[in-house]
């Protein structure tokens, strides 16, 4: 929301997005069943993307009056 400041209208920092998400994601994750803690996953650096793909759509969000 830090980069789009006209929907960011409770003065939060990305770090107070992100402990948010952090607790949202664990309530969801309780919810379902699964472990509190996401399991160490290596990083996959290989995408396979669709034959054809050319690029994402060009999108603005727009601001909330």
């Amino acid at each position: 929301m830090a980069q789009y400041p006209f929907g960011n209208d409770i003065g939060w920092t990305r770090e107070d997005y992100a402990r948010a998400l952090e607790t949202d994601a664990l309530i969801i994750r309780q919810q379902l069943g699964f472990p509190e803690t996401m399991p160490d996953l290596p990083e996959n650096p290989n995408v396979n993307l669709p034959e054809g793909f050319q690029s994402l759509p060009e999108w603005t969000p727009d601001p909330v009056d």
